[in-house]
């Protein structure tokens, strides 16, 4: 495994990215995505604050809010149909709105 992690962050190199890790469980399965890219910014999501390095930001996001959330995107998934194609083209637009959200918040820090 450290051979990977070593490679992955040679791969991100210098390069400006966001790196998003999605429901981490385990401290030692996040380690590898946290080392070298310096200029890589990481957004994770966990249910288990003690994942998280002791420097990291912490953004809570409340049970209520995720459940209200997710009715909402049933919601337009029921209005697109549920083509495939059209929540694909949503879900891209979503992200380039979240990525850009997540970024700026990062540089006011």
């Amino acid at each position: 495994m450290p051979a990977a992690a070593a490679k992955l962050g040679e791969v991100l190199g210098d390069r400006h990215i966001l790196l998003i890790i999605d429901d981490a469980w385990r401290e030692q399965d996040l380690r590898p995505f946290l080392q070298g890219a310096r200029y890589t910014t990481r957004l994770v999501t966990t249910r288990i604050d003690s994942v998280l390095p002791d420097n990291a930001i912490r953004q809570p996001v409340p049970a209520e809010d995720v459940a209200k959330e997710r009715l909402n995107f049933e919601k337009l998934a029921q209005r697109l149909g549920e083509w495939a194609q059209l929540l694909k083209i949503v879900n891209g637009f979503l992200l380039a709105i979240a990525s850009s959200i997540i970024v700026s918040e990062c540089q006011r820090r």
